[in-house]
């Protein structure tokens, strides 16, 4: 399985979110840990929604 870029990643996390607010405006999506952060891990994700 090829790891994905972190710029994709980056880019994937922002469209998504900005999508949900358009079309689910009741959805929350949040990203935490070192999604946040320089540290960030493409491949592996703190992200969570309800």
């Amino acid at each position: 399985m090829e790891v994905p870029l972190k710029k994709k990643c980056r880019l994937f996390i922002e469209k998504f979110g900005d999508d949900l607010q358009k079309y689910h405006p009741d959805v929350c999506f949040y990203t935490f840990g070192s999604v946040n952060s320089e540290y960030f891990d493409e491949g592996r994700s703190d992200i969570d929604g309800v």
